[in-house]
């Protein structure tokens, strides 16, 4: 298990440790083998422009070689304002910033893939993964899934 007060990567950070806990680290044959900085540079990058008639089907295309080859992908040219996505990141983190109760509060529920979730998903599985992640719907809008402390989320 991981240090006291440690409950995720980004307390890890910022608690100034000097050394990961063991429960952080995974065996050699479960690291990737692609160094981040090359990883960043090859992951499929999708671009929506043109994206009506026939760019439909190169988008689906090129969205089922990334899931199926890489589970990763970036968006690009979705014409989403730049405002929006700077207060969903905004959004995000103040969520993330939560103490662990308050956000497993929203924890993953079973046989669901929506809300809170942190560590490997395995039963049983001591080890730290190096994620956190929350899912949200947008229909049916269920405003139990969304942070109360975050009004604007919703």
């Amino acid at each position: 298990m991981a240090p006291a007060g440690i409950e995720n990567v980004i307390s890890l950070a910022e608690s100034g440790i000097k050394e990961l806990p063991l429960s952080f680290v995974k065996d050699e044959n479960e690291r990737p083998t692609v160094p981040h900085n090359v990883f960043c540079h090859d992951i499929p990058v999708i671009s929506l422009l043109s994206s009506r008639g026939h760019g439909r089907d190169r988008v689906r295309a090129e969205l089922k070689m990334a899931c199926q080859e890489w589970g990763i992908f970036q968006v690009v040219d979705h014409q989403v304002p730049t405002g929006l996505t700077n207060l969903i990141m905004s959004h995000a983190m103040d969520f993330f910033s939560f103490p662990l109760e308050e956000k497993l509060e929203y924890a993953l529920k079973p046989g669901s893939y929506l809300d809170y979730g942190n560590g490997s998903f395995i039963k049983d599985d001591l080890l730290m993964d190096w994620r956190e992640l929350y899912v949200t719907r947008c229909l049916p809008r269920d405003l139990n899934v969304w942070p109360s402390k975050i009004p604007t989320m919703r």
